[in-house]
């Protein structure tokens, strides 16, 4: 038989951007937002400390100029092209991506390349576009993208720009007795450029806009009569999502021994400079020149956040964030800011590249000591909304009474109370207290309190309770079951019948129907009956074929969800999905995106999420679809450890979970994905095949782009796939998975972006790509 090829065929999602539909202000929030930062430098894969200049390709990759060569990063890692990689110089000065896709790489002795972000081959700018600067022109000195797409750059005598390689180089001629550079953004198709007024002297400097779209004779409209001056530059933006263009520029225009912070309207005339914004800027607060309005009240300014609208004073607008507090080498030196079409801002600089993060902040915390990290006074147990309060116990700070919409206080008892708080079923609350049930009303006031009609052993501590109904409750303890009488202020130890079940210590009881409690205990699972009398058991000592083994014995918690599905949170397995009628069992754990294995509880929300708090943040887990998103100190919560018992839920279905650090608030409702989340794109990074002879891998990435088939021959040693989910997030918070069709039944789930195939039958083979953000959302395959 002929030994017959393997077609090898690579579906991944396109790059569908909102973008297309053009720019769409976002509302304002008077809350401030949260920032998240991350820092990369040589230690991370950078060559060089210092950055350049940063771009976004049309397929998501952030480029980055270094003095030792062009750079890509797709989150997981830094790919660096030098001349041994066909640059013509390692020194990158500019770099920006045209409206064709193309790199146009601007070095420091201002030779100009083009790239193919695809393929990585390098060309002339002359080859690419037919026409270059001509010599008489001077050196190129700068190169910017305009915010239409169109690339300009300038020489010592000129300006040049093209939109369309179509449609050529046009030119313009500036009158300058010096040399022209510094070119900076303006709005629409208005852009300024700096005019150095003597020759090899950098100041003075005129500041000359134009408008590229105008006819030739009126494209001046503005010539600065200051000495000196510079123009803060807008950065790029490709966020879909951002506000309108501020209808004007700042300026820093030289007077005396300082800058002047100067706002110039877009619409003003040759010569008219109003000095709307006067305050005096010392000359080293010049090195920041960067200003992006963010939203419509939050503006970048050097390296802070500022709340300021336009025509304010940036250097005194209030600070929001400043990267600055983050890190010592922050307020340097900025040479580029970019924000990417999904959000994330970056700024290039003198120690290498930040990224920053902003989301809104939707969670309120209460008792909480103002830190993400440090352990606070106020270590939360028990918590219950009843008559529009929020009943807390504490084991550090006592007992509270919360208003539940703003965390104010109302009442504070002091002592150590570990215990439940659940409601008493006649419109009260009942809280566990050592070996005690207290009784009271939503005010505080106890009015029974219910103790052992024995003399119990320590270890009898009151853990958690079940009303009964008629007054009577259902007590988990540390060792056992407890019963409370319908009438009077006495309990008694449930004989439940089994040894495990009378020794185990007991997290959590659900009513399951009018005669029938399941238990969640360290040594499994138990149903009981009203009275204590354990009917059934499941555990991990089963059988494995029988239908009352279960993976683990230590069950934190059961629900049962309104289509009669059964959940357990457990202590070591994460979530288990129970239909106990058959004993159908699935494990969500880890390889869905689950944190950690600890789960202490499990709310419901109307829109069908599970949220379980953990050891290690707030999960969200949606059963039918299998999203996962895990919340931590990022989205805002007080603490990422949650402790078991800390869980309530009102009545208008606000959540409340508690840990080592005050409660996290929040209604389920307001954490719904904004209108201004965009997906990410999951590309292919490369596509090589060893083969048989040789020890170099051909790369096959341009033509499975094109939708060519990668053909692997029965001898070939592997085929190597690399793809890269480009959110930028930590590469620890991302899944991957894949699938080929007919051989796999199942997803193949890992964290790395890489694959590596070894061996296939003979025939044609679909495999399939997706990934799964952050935010628990799958990409389409």
């Amino acid at each position: 038989m002929p030994a017959w090829p393997v077609l090898f065929l690579l579906y991944l999602l396109p790059l569908a951007l909102a973008a297309q539909a053009g720019p769409r202000a976002e509302p304002s929030t008077a809350r401030d937002p949260l920032f998240t930062t991350r820092h990369f430098t040589t230690k991370d894969g950078l060559p060089h400390r210092v950055v350049n200049s940063i771009a976004q390709d049309q397929r998501g990759f952030i480029w980055l100029g270094t003095p030792q060569g062009l750079v890509r990063f797709d989150g997981h890692g830094f790919m660096t092209l030098t001349t041994s990689e066909g640059l013509g110089n390692d020194a990158v000065r500019n770099v920006v991506c045209d409206r064709h896709g193309m790199l146009i790489i601007c070095y420091s002795n201002g030779v100009l390349e083009v790239l193919d972000p695809i393929t990585l081959r390098v060309s002339s700018f002359m080859a690419y576009m037919g026409s270059a600067p001509p010599e008489d022109a001077g050196t190129v000195s700068d190169l910017i993208r305009m915010e239409d797409g169109t690339i300009v750059l300038s020489t010592t005598k000129q300006l040049f720009w093209y939109a369309n390689k179509k449609d050529g180089l046009r030119s313009t001629r500036i009158a300058c007795s010096g040399w022209v550079d510094q070119l900076r953004r303006d709005v629409g198709s208005q852009l300024w450029c700096s005019c150095h007024l003597n020759p090899g002297v950098a100041w003075p400097v005129e500041l000359i806009r134009l408008d590229l779209q105008a006819p030739a004779d009126a494209r001046r409209t503005m010539r600065t009569q200051a000495t000196g001056a510079l123009i803060t530059d807008r950065g790029t933006d490709h966020y879909p999502f951002r506000p309108t263009d501020a209808p004007g520029t700042y300026a820093l225009i030289s007077g005396g021994h300082a800058l002047h912070n100067w706002w110039v309207p877009s619409d003003s005339s040759v010569h008219e400079v109003p000095t709307l914004v006067t305050r005096k800027v010392l000359y080293s607060d010049a090195r920041n020149v960067f200003r992006m309005k963010l939203t419509a009240e939050l503006w970048l300014v050097g390296t802070s956040i500022r709340r300021m609208r336009e025509k304010d004073d940036p250097e005194t607008a209030p600070i929001v964030f400043d990267l600055d507090d983050v890190t010592s080498t922050a307020d340097l030196l900025i040479m580029d800011v970019l924000r990417d079409r999904i959000g994330n801002l970056w700024i290039a600089g003198e120690f290498g590249l930040f990224q920053v993060n902003m989301r809104p902040d939707r969670f309120s915390r209460f008792l909480w000591n103002g830190s993400s990290s440090t352990m606070g006074e106020h270590r939360i147990r028990g918590m219950e909304v009843q008559g529009g309060r929020l009943h807390v116990n504490t084991e550090t700070s006592g007992y509270w009474i919360l208003d539940p919409r703003t965390g104010e206080m109302l009442d504070n008892e002091l002592g150590d109370f570990r215990g439940d708080i659940t409601g008493d079923g006649a419109g009260g609350i009942a809280r566990c207290e050592l070996d005690r049930l207290i009784h009271q009303d939503t005010s505080g006031r106890p009015y029974r309190v219910i103790t052992a009609a024995e003399v119990l052993p320590r270890n009898y501590v009151t853990w958690c309770a079940l009303p009964l109904g008629n007054g009577a409750h259902m007590l988990g303890l540390h060792l056992g079951l407890r019963r409370t009488h319908p009438q009077g202020d006495s309990s008694t130890i449930v004989a439940s019948g089994s040894a495990e079940l009378d020794r185990a210590w007991v997290a959590h009881l659900f009513r399951v129907d009018a005669d029938r409690i399941l238990a969640s205990t360290n040594a499994g699972l138990f149903m009981v009956d009203l009275q204590g009398r354990m009917l059934e058991r499941w555990w991990s000592g089963a059988p494995a074929t029988d239908k009352h083994h279960l993976p683990t014995d230590d069950i934190r918690y059961a629900f049962a969800d309104s289509s009669g599905r059964y959940w357990l949170a457990t202590g070591s397995q994460g979530l288990l999905y129970w239909y106990r009628n058959d004993g159908v069992l699935r494990t969500v754990g880890r390889a869905a995106g689950f944190p950690t294995a600890s789960i202490h509880a499990i709310l419901p929300d109307r829109r069908g999420y599970l949220w379980m708090p953990t050891d290690n943040g707030l999960v969200r887990y949606h059963a039918t679809s299998g999203d996962v998103k895990v919340y931590t100190t990022a989205d805002g919560l007080g603490f990422d450890e949650f402790n078991r018992l800390a869980y309530a839920q009102g009545p208008d279905g606000r959540m409340y979970f508690g840990g080592l650090n005050g409660i996290t608030a929040f209604h389920p409702d307001d954490l719904s994905e904004p209108l201004t989340t965009i997906p990410a794109p999951l590309v292919l990074k490369s596509i090589k095949l060893q083969r048989e002879e040789g020890d170099r891998l051909e790369d096959l990435t341009a033509d499975v782009l094109a939708g060519i088939p990668a053909r692997m021959e029965p001898k070939d040693r592997f085929i190597s796939i690399d793809v890269a989910l480009l959110s930028y997030e930590d590469p620890a918070l991302l899944t991957y998975a894949w699938r080929i069709d007919g051989i796999d039944i199942d997803w193949n789930l890992q964290r790395g972006p890489s694959l590596r195939l070894t061996a296939l039958p003979y025939g044609d083979h679909l495999l399939r790509i997706k990934a799964q953000d952050a935010e628990g959302r799958w990409t389409e395959e």
